[in-house]
């Protein structure tokens, strides 16, 4: 069920975000940079809070602190028109939501 949530407001959001950033005044270029500079952070610090996952004793708390860093860091870029802000905003996002996919994945094989 949560894949399935998480999934399909990905599905519903991820297509307009550039269109957003186009409404916005972004060229290809800064639309280009928010999707790189996210993906770079995901690849950099994704393990560091895995690792950090991985030495919790309260794994549920920080899937729910991941969660509302998901839902919290994409439902505020659409109030923001700067390049840095929504560009900080949407790295953030993408590394919770892969930080708390990892997570849910390993609670699901622990049961």
């Amino acid at each position: 069920m949560f894949f399935l949530l998480v999934f399909a407001s990905i599905a519903v959001i991820q297509p307009y975000l550039t269109l957003y950033y186009n409404q916005i005044g972004f060229s290809g270029v800064q639309i280009g940079m928010v999707a790189v500079i996210s993906a770079l952070a995901v690849i950099l610090l994704a393990p560091y809070f895995g690792h950090i996952y991985d030495q919790s004793r309260h794994k549920r708390p920080f899937l729910i602190i991941a969660e509302l860093i998901v839902v919290l860091s994409l439902g505020a870029v659409p109030f923001l028109r700067e390049f840095a802000l929504v560009t900080f905003l949407f790295s953030v996002h993408r590394i919770a939501s892969t930080v708390s996919i990892s997570t849910i994945e390993n609670l699901a094989f622990q049961v």
